[in-house]
């Protein structure tokens, strides 16, 4: 490499430094090497006897713009002035760095001792005949540069770290990259390819080939008519006592359609459904949409703020409702479920339905404190139901729990994929929804086949759960979506126990609806703890990309960008925010994708791995939720004068938003709860507060994330005085409020939900008071006694008449 005017070294750190930098999307890198230690101005060095060698770190920044040319005599000439700080010890150096961990993971190392050279020009009487040495280094890679005619590179791995499959594709890479930068010098040093062709358009088509065709004039519509007409008096929908067959409900969603055409909701048009859960949620659904309106559901949950905005900002003309008629709602015009007006003559079916015509708009929380409105097209619901029908593995015909708000894209997928194979969709009441032990009892009794609901409450919903708590079930298959899938606790005592029950877990934002599935079942796969997000769907491709939106290579992490059939619209009203995160496919032309904002790698055999965020966006309780939007509504409560929210995880997996305040008055932190709780729903109302005389700032002004306290410490109390347990009952419920709550020091008169209590949470603790005390205890009974001490005395009570009983 002396025509380059570097040292062969330099240019395999240089080499390295840019693959390094590639596969952590980074410009500036720091890795390992090991020196001599044996200073060249020091005077007969070379023939001193003892150990000399130094790890040192080598630093390589990669600047836009400059050639390979260059950065390698820009690292050459920081390689050259750091000689005289070789003997300087890795713990002086990290000590000295500022950083908390360890300066790099792994080590390179040139070989360029001529131990050959020397054996065979002994001076001495005998000869060497060989010489082999063992190296082993606290690393769990090294990268051995061996020169000689030609250059090897040897790979020393732990292997309970890297696979063996990543080593290789390392090896192939850094192959690759070396050859391209000795042929063009001059080209950047930042856009040098490491991956060959085949591998691009493997990473790019062949993991990618998804293709399916379908029938032309097909919609979601028209495959609910098709199973209306075939499985007609079988039972299609199912709430309480109430049931309609798959005529009965083709017929009231005809007439709703008609009535709604009616008063002015033509093709293209909002409508608004603001119900309590029932079969009409169904009814109104599948009507909203077989007369080409936009379905808008609307959460009986939300503040009354929030569902004005919703309304206005979608310029929906019809509110479906089950009242008379909301006071927030205004002029708007109502369909009343509950009093439905006259059925006009004529058939809904009538009304063309394109896939690329909106379906749903549904609201998701906003980084500007503003709801974003997710336009979703037919094509979305009819691929995804079709892929469900046909390439999922899910089975026909089968009783299946509706257990998700009708809020979440979820329940556009329950309805549809149920009622387009010839299932029975069990609607959970709301009361069963709070109860778990009312949902197991209706899952028994009720012989429910396939449970769909999001991680955190089928979590909660095992977790909560007895030995033989689903004993005499017919499960046959678990749904899972919304968040992370772990298979663990109870969940997973659950699959041990019945290894033929299938565990599907789905992937997608609502930007594209489920575009990933992966399924496990114990009788074939070993179970794991963390489940991968899967391979896509029909007619979906997903790319992991660097910031380039360039691809990377399996192993490594990269944002997920989906394109194909489930993309979204775009944002309602929202074109700049639309052109942000919606943007052309560089691969396919004319095509787009969604920049999810989701960080994923992909694993050698195609399945992909979540592994967070890279933005301020969390998920609590399987909801969505902006961090900004819980920030922006916070600042406008009084005396609130800056705050950050972040979500941690209590309770092994749980989480919980936190904020921390800086406020100009006392914080009473219930009235801010009851405030905040006016701005946002329920759910975007943080658990634990922790006020500070300021926030911490870094160097550049920002919020200093890292240097927030631990919870734990400050946290604002309820004003409540601090009263300890007095008997053993309360005693008791100390500990289980701690256990539920993720926190200590609870006294007997703080009000649970002022503590942090939320839905599930209240399913945990009357799961646990029933199990410790061998009494009944609803999720009803909490809101009546939400504090330990009147707890305690309906447990007393309780079981003083249960003692009078036995005595009798």
């Amino acid at each position: 490499m002396f025509w380059l005017g570097v040292t062969e070294s330099t240019f395999f750190q240089c080499a390295w430094g840019i693959l390094l930098g590639r596969y952590n999307d980074r410009d500036d890198v720091v890795f390992g090497t090991v020196v001599s230690g044996r200073p060249s101005d020091l005077v007969g060095v070379e023939d001193m006897v003892g150990l000399f060698i130094n790890t040192v770190p080598v630093r390589v920044r990669i600047v836009e713009g400059e050639s390979v040319h260059d950065l390698l005599l820009r690292v050459q000439g920081d390689s050259i002035s750091g000689l005289g700080h070789h003997y300087v010890q890795l713990a002086d150096i990290q000590s000295e760095s500022g950083f908390s961990g360890a300066l790099f993971d792994h080590i390179v190392v040139y070989e360029n001792y001529p131990v050959q050279e020397r054996l065979e020009s002994s001076q001495f009487d005998f000869r060497v005949l060989g010489a082999t040495a063992l190296e082993q280094t606290n690393y769990g890679l090294t990268v051995v540069v061996v020169p000689g005619d030609t250059f090897g590179v040897h790979f020393h791995y732990d292997r309970s770290v890297y696979p063996e499959w990543l080593i290789g594709g390392i090896a192939r890479h850094l192959e690759e990259l070396l050859g391209n930068m000795v042929s063009d010098v001059l080209q950047g040093g930042a856009s040098v390819a490491y991956l060959g062709s085949d591998e691009v358009d493997r990473l790019v088509y062949g993991v990618n080939a998804t293709d399916v065709s379908y029938p032309d004039g097909e919609s979601v519509v028209s495959l609910f008519e098709s199973s209306a007409a075939l499985y007609g008096d079988l039972p299609a929908v199912v709430y309480g006592d109430r049931e309609l067959s798959y005529r009965e409900l083709s017929r009231v969603v005809n007439d709703l359609s008609q009535i709604i055409i009616s008063l002015g909701g033509n093709k293209g048009t909002g409508v608004g459904v603001f119900l309590d859960r029932s079969e009409w949620s169904v009814i109104s659904m599948l009507a909203v949409m077989k007369c080409g309106c936009i379905y808008i559901p609307m959460e009986k949950e939300l503040p009354e703020s929030r569902l004005s905005y919703i309304m206005a900002e979608s310029g929906a003309a019809l509110l479906i409702t089950d009242t008379e008629g909301p006071e927030w709602a205004g002029s708007y015009r109502f369909i009343n479920v509950q009093d439905l007006p006259e059925v006009p003559d004529g058939d809904a079916a009538s009304v063309h339905i394109g896939l690329e015509d909106a379906s749903f708009l549904l609201y998701t929380s906003g980084s500007t404190g503003i709801p974003k409105g997710v336009v979703q097209t037919h094509s979305t619901l009819y691929n995804l139901t079709m892929w469900n029908r046909l390439g999922a593995g899910l089975r026909w015909g089968r009783k299946h729990l509706q257990f998700a708000s009708f809020g979440f894209d979820v329940s556009l997928n329950d309805v549809y994929y149920v009622l387009s194979t010839g299932g029975e969709l069990h609607v959970a009441s709301e009361a069963a929804r709070r109860d778990f032990d009312l949902l197991r009892s209706y899952i028994i009794d009720s012989g429910i086949n396939i449970l769909y609901m999001s991680y955190s409450a089928l979590r909660v919903f095992f977790d909560s759960m007895g030995g033989n708590g689903l004993s005499g079930h017919q499960i046959e298959e678990i749904l899972s979506t919304g968040e992370q899938l772990y298979i663990t606790g109870n969940l997973r005592k659950f699959l041990e126990d019945y290894p033929e029950v299938d565990i599907f877990n789905f992937y997608g934002p609502t930007e594209t609806h489920v575009v990933t599935s992966v399924s496990y079942r114990h009788s074939c796969h070993i179970l794991p703890d963390r489940a991968t997000i899967g391979t896509p769907i029909y007619n979906t491709w997903i790319y992991i990309l660097d910031s380039n939106m360039g691809v990377v290579p399996e192993g490594c992490l990269g944002e997920i960008y989906i394109g194909g059939s489930n993309v979204a619209i775009g944002y309602n009203n929202q074109p700049d925010l639309t052109s942000l995160r919606f943007v052309a496919d560089p691969y396919r032309p004319g095509e787009r994708l969604y920049r999810t904002g989701d960080l994923g790698v992909r694993l050698s055999g195609g399945e992909i791995e979540y592994r967070g965020r890279m933005d301020g966006q969390v998920k609590v309780r399987g909801y969505r939720i902006e961090l900004g939007e819980v920030d922006l509504a916070l600042q406008s409560c009084s005396g609130i004068l800056g705050s950050v929210t972040v979500a941690r995880e209590v309770n092994g997996g749980d989480r919980e938003l936190v904020s921390y305040i800086v406020s100009s008055v006392p914080v009473d932190v219930d009235a801010l709860r009851a405030e905040l709780g006016e701005l946002v729903p329920s759910y975007m109302v943080p658990s634990r507060y922790v006020e500070l005389s300021e926030l911490p700032l870094t160097s550049n002004g920002k919020v200093d994330r890292k240097s927030l306290p631990d919870p734990g410490q400050g946290v604002l109390g309820t004003g409540t005085e601090y009263v300890g347990a007095r008997n053993a009952v309360e005693s008791l419920l100390v500990s289980i409020w701690e256990e539920v709550l993720g926190r200590s020091g609870i006294g007997i008169h703080d009000n649970f939900f002022s503590m942090g209590g939320n839905s599930l949470k209240i399913i945990l603790l009357v799961s646990k008071i029933k199990t410790i005390f061998d009494i009944k205890m609803s999720v009803s009974d909490i809101f009546m006694f939400p504090t330990i001490e009147l707890q305690g005395k309906a447990i007393q009570a309780q079981m003083w008449i249960l003692q009078k009983q036995n005595k009798k």
